[in-house]
């Protein structure tokens, strides 16, 4: 896991993804709410919560459907 407290200016630079955040304050209490679940429920359920979030970026159209690994 990520340092706690890491801002979420470095997640986004060392992920290669720099982009100007626009709202850091929002940004931190997601990253905060991610690491809470994972402190009080467990990897697992923090897990679940990201693949729901995914799926419904792709049902916005905001993430293609696409594995990672895949070329």
């Amino acid at each position: 896991m990520n340092p706690p407290h890491e801002s979420a200016d470095n997640l986004l630079r060392r992920a290669g993804r720099h982009t100007a955040d626009t709202d850091p304050i929002e940004t931190q209490e997601w990253l905060d709410a991610l690491e809470s679940v994972v402190r009080v429920a467990g990897e697992d359920r923090a897990q679940a919560l990201l693949r729901l979030l995914e799926e419904q970026a792709q049902q916005l159209g905001i993430v293609a459907n696409v594995p990672p690994y895949s070329a």
